[in-house]
């Protein structure tokens, strides 16, 4: 959890305690349900080991998403690391998001803690247009 809290610190991230939204991504090369966490876990650990850094409680996190990235040879279903989109990415976060993907790293997140607008709150998300 200090981890965690030396991350976002040394991200720029400060306390808030506005409603925020968090993103939590997690890339697991070969993922294996057996062995790996779950979406839902690894976003309540991240998400409680932010407390006290990026905000009192995680109670202000009032939108969450969160997913398991499968990529590397290994990977399977239809979700590929090329087909996401990254361009929001922010620029000072995207050079260690392609380096991780490029070398395969074993396991690691990509996390985004800001202020809540109600404009987020999307509705039919799956719906193709």
């Amino acid at each position: 959890m200090a981890q965690y809290s030396r991350l976002y610190k040394a991200a720029g991230g400060a306390l808030s305690n506005e409603l925020s939204y968090a993103t939590v991504y997690y890339f697991v090369p070969g993922y294996r349900p057996s062995n790996d966490a779950d979406a839902g876990n690894v976003n309540k650990r991240v998400l409680d080991g932010l407390q006290g850094v990026a905000y009192d409680d995680d109670h202000v996190v009032r939108l969450v998403t969160s997913g398991v990235i499968d990529y590397g040879v290994s990977a399977s279903g239809p979700l590929r690391v090329e087909q996401l989109d990254l361009t929001h990415v922010p620029a000072h976060a995207l050079p260690h998001l392609a380096t991780a993907i490029a070398q395969g790293t074993d396991h690691f997140l990509y996390v985004e803690v800001g202020p809540l607008r109600p404009a987020m709150m999307v509705f039919g998300i799956g719906e193709q247009k």
